[in-house]
């Protein structure tokens, strides 16, 4: 892909974001995890249409499972903050206190509002440079893992402000 498409499809907002080191179970956890989400994601679109009874119950199942991972997810980050992101459907660059390891496997969780919900999206740290100045802190450079096609277009949406 050449330079030109690459930078006109990337996209830059300011959103709360905190992130977690995975270790390599937790890696492995965290990919089935991701990869349960989306399936569950097209079973919901399905039900909406073809069960929307069905789909209100299972949407408040999901919502419930989500609200139990945030519980248990927030003694491990930092609490988010207002960052400046940077992302594209490959990666995603913010703005951090301090350096973060190249090759290192995180989690990245995203607030988005309307409802406040955390968005978590594994990737790899591909680069950490300190910024142009002190205010700038290190930019964090990342490369999304695998399949999270569906989280990564939200994200785009939401940060657009085409997305509900």
């Amino acid at each position: 892909m050449d330079e030109d498409r690459r930078y006109a499809k990337r996209v830059n907002t300011s959103l709360p974001l905190t992130f977690r080191r995975l270790n390599q179970n937790s890696s492995r956890l965290e990919a089935e995890f991701i990869e349960l989400d989306e399936r569950i994601k097209g079973g919901l679109k399905w039900a909406a249409r073809e069960q929307p009874k069905l789909a209100t119950l299972l949407r408040l199942l999901n919502d419930k499972l989500d609200t139990l991972g945030r519980m248990l997810a927030e003694a491990d980050a930092p609490p988010p903050r207002n960052t400046l992101i940077n992302t594209s459907s490959s990666g995603i660059r913010f703005q951090w206190d301090g350096p973060v390891e190249t090759n290192a496997d995180i989690e990245i969780i995203i607030i988005l509002a309307a409802p406040e919900r955390p968005l978590k999206l594994l990737a790899q740290v591909v680069g950490c440079e300190p910024g142009a100045s002190a205010a700038e802190g290190w930019q964090v450079r990342c490369r999304f893992h695998g399949s999270q096609t569906e989280s990564i277009q939200h994200l785009t949406r939401m940060m657009t402000g085409k997305g509900t």
